[in-house]
């Protein structure tokens, strides 16, 4: 299968899984997401991590859980963000009153049609409008204060990933099979899949009827640009403010498969994962760089 033909089956998964994740207040929405996540679940999923914090990356791995992030202290500032359509505003409205709104728009004079675009370009500082969102008066931040997000990938080998989120490759990567983390429904509900997009996802197609507010906050948590789509991540969100930051993934069953240390790892760290890894008995290897391409190899 070509590289286009690859994506284009995975984006096809993805948007049908969020359909359905959007009527999990139905028995067909609720398992039709459960079975198109499972049938499409990576092998493995992997967590780069950095070792300039030594002491807490061992505390993780010792005790068995995942950071929970902060969205709005991420690289991306869309991330967890909602958009807000103005004119998605208006076309309900209109609706109610069994108006339609290309018809009521083409009956406008012209002065009244720009009247009406400046309106929609500044219709996301109406009071009213803003107002849902209530006190902090801001899709962007109201929903990355309400989230906290662990971040997966699915691509232990990539030079970038390695790069950035393990601190240029001296940092580690934590393996977790596919079979662990499917044997618990706990973590597997929390766990999405991250859709990638040319538009912020608008909070005004989430208006479908009786859908739960905790799957706003998931659709926002999971869709990104696509500039990041070469990351192909899976995101654990959690909305519980009673975490502390954490995810314990032992009582889920789920531990490491396997740790990967980065090729430009120092020696002391080395020593140190590898002395925690052979206490937990969690399998350590290295990575390599490959000599004819540009890869991790392992």
């Amino acid at each position: 299968m070509s590289v286009a033909l690859f994506i284009k089956s995975v984006e096809s998964w993805i948007d049908s899984y969020f359909e359905s994740l959007a009527k999990v207040y139905t028995e067909t929405g609720q398992s039709k997401a459960l079975a198109l996540k499972r049938s499409n679940f990576p092998t493995a999923l992997y967590r780069y991590r950095s070792l300039e914090r030594l002491a807490y990356k061992l505390e993780e791995l010792r005790d068995g859980y995942v950071f929970l992030s902060d969205p709005a202290k991420f690289n991306d500032p869309y991330d967890s963000a909602l958009s807000v359509s103005w004119e998605q505003v208006q076309k309900q409205v209109l609706e109610k009153f069994g108006i339609e709104y290309s018809k009521f728009f083409e009956s406008l004079e012209e002065s009244q049609k720009e009247e009406w675009r400046i309106q929609q370009e500044q219709g996301f500082q109406s009071p009213g409008l803003l107002s849902l969102f209530g006190p902090s008066a801001d899709p962007f931040s109201w929903f990355q204060n309400l989230v906290r997000v662990s971040c997966f990938a699915t691509n232990p080998n990539s030079v970038v990933m390695w790069s950035h989120y393990a601190n240029q490759h001296t940092g580690i990567c934590i393996e977790f099979s596919r079979s662990s983390m499917l044997s618990s429904a706990k973590f597997l509900e929390l766990l999405h899949p991250v859709r990638y997009s040319e538009k912020i996802l608008d909070a005004f197609q989430l208006t479908w009827p009786n859908m739960p507010e905790e799957v706003w906050h998931i659709l926002a948590a999971c869709h990104k640009s696509k500039e990041w789509e070469y990351e192909n991540e899976w995101r654990l969100v959690s909305l519980d403010p009673a975490s502390g930051g954490k995810f314990f993934l032992d009582p889920c069953g789920i531990k490491p498969s396997r740790i990967i240390l980065g090729e430009r790892i120092d020696q002391p760290n080395q020593a140190a994962i590898e002395e925690l890894a052979q206490k937990i008995s969690v399998p350590v290897i290295k990575a390599e760089l490959a000599k004819d391409r540009f890869k991790i190899q392992f």
